[in-house]
């Protein structure tokens, strides 16, 4: 059984929490150095890994408040490529799974132009940010 909450104990408890923080909270996390905190970051998603998405992406990913959440590509070998080049990059192979994403702020679409329309429709529909190239 707990104890009930009093002063003495939640004293304690986020004393404690406050000393630890700066050991468990990366100096990155918080938008401290080079890096802007991650509330400041756009996560961004590529719909087709191919050469165009490949380059745009490499230019998108250079920004520091620029991360790369995820790779969607029809083609394995393609889309395993490029999460292999991004740490934390989620893989998809449908493309209404990383529309789903909560963490995908924003798309790059970068399909053969007959699927342009129908992924900017529905990136609209799921609220992302998107670009055709």
């Amino acid at each position: 059984m707990t104890e009930p909450q009093n002063r003495r104990r939640f004293l304690k408890t986020t004393t404690a929490a406050a000393i630890a923080a700066p050991h468990i909270i990366s100096a990155s996390a918080l938008g401290l150095g080079e890096k802007p905190a991650a509330s400041d970051r756009i996560q961004i998603g590529l719909i087709g890994a191919g050469g165009m998405g490949r380059a745009n992406l490499d230019h998108c990913a250079k920004y520091p408040d620029v991360e790369v959440a995820g790779v969607c590509d029809v083609w394995k070998e393609r889309r395993d490529a490029v999460v292999a080049k991004y740490w934390g990059a989620k893989p998809y192979a449908d493309h209404r799974e990383i529309l789903a994403s909560d963490q995908v702020d924003a798309v790059i679409i970068a399909t053969p132009p007959h699927w342009h329309c129908l992924l900017a429709v529905a990136a609209c529909e799921a609220g992302k940010d998107w670009r055709i190239r």
